[in-house]
């Protein structure tokens, strides 16, 4: 018997548990890959979620930052001014926001929209500083309890002749004017911007992730076809070449015949000996 002309049933199933790790392994490292993609468009998703968060606060301080204004040219209370340098000086929403969307995306057109609404946020600020200054004398405070913004004001000499009530009149006709409400709507259509911007960024980002994971499940699901055909293969050749020829073998035994030694080269070796006894035997 040459075993040289014969495949050999053991080199056959290495070959098919290289061939299926190969494929498990591939299949394992591009399921990483999913995963890894889902996870990075989730991050990037929470991180624009953050972001427009965080823009929207500029308008949220912009607004405050004008309630409280209004409040105090109205009833005179100090503690709205005081609330609006807090915000202004110390809380600083508007200033966080900015700086916040800048780590994410300072060269996008988002940011430069939420520059533009700061920018005339800060401008708007010279109108309400000077509102406030009439409004401080309308009262008869002493400008010398005030924040230094609101000393340095030096209000037009016509304002002299002013009664307080007239003062008071003009610092509300600053606030509720149609310049100041133009400059509002400004904000907002920069922060409209803004937040279009991150949204659209956040389409493209989920587009793009949608379109690489759709790749990567169908490239999975071709792997595992290949691996169970790999699979069926084996069972059928350990069926074929294994199971049906030593059942063929245990019937010509039982039937005393002797064995073909042909097929794989255990199975023809294990023919070839059990004629030799059998021959011996006779």
């Amino acid at each position: 018997m040459d075993k040289n002309r014969r495949f050999s049933l053991k080199t056959l199933n290495i070959v098919m548990i290289i061939i299926a790790a190969s494929i498990s392994a591939v299949l394992f490292y591009t399921m990483l890959q999913t995963s890894k993609i889902n996870n990075d468009a989730d991050h990037v998703t929470q991180d624009l979620i953050s972001s427009k968060n965080s823009a929207y606060e500029l308008q949220v301080a912009s607004d405050y930052l004008t309630e409280q204004v209004r409040c105090f040219v109205i009833t005179g209370d100090k503690e709205y001014l005081d609330n609006y340098f807090e915000e202004a000086k110390t809380t600083k929403r508007r200033d966080n926001a900015l700086a916040e969307l800048e780590k994410q995306y300072g060269g996008s057109e988002a940011f430069s929209n939420l520059s533009g609404a700061m920018a005339e946020s800060t401008e708007l600020m010279q109108s309400e500083y000077y509102a406030m200054r009439l409004a401080v004398d309308a009262y008869g405070y002493d400008i010398s309890d005030f924040p230094e913004e609101i000393q340095a004001i030096k209000p037009e000499e016509w304002t002299a002749a002013l009664t307080p009530e007239e003062k008071k009149n003009e610092a509300e006709k600053i606030l509720f004017g149609n310049d100041y409400q133009k400059r509002k709507n400004s904000i907002s259509k920069y922060m409209q911007s803004c937040l279009a911007e991150l949204d659209a960024e956040m389409v493209k980002v989920q587009s793009e992730a949608a379109a690489r994971l759709d790749h990567q499940v169908f490239f999975e699901h071709l792997l595992t076809i290949l691996l169970i055909a790999v699979l069926l293969g084996n069972v059928l050749i350990t069926s074929l070449l294994v199971i049906m020829p030593v059942r063929k073998c245990v019937k010509l035994i039982n039937d005393g015949k002797e064995i073909p030694e042909k097929g794989a080269y255990e199975i023809a070796f294990l023919a070839h000996i059990c004629n030799k006894s059998s021959s011996s035997k006779s």
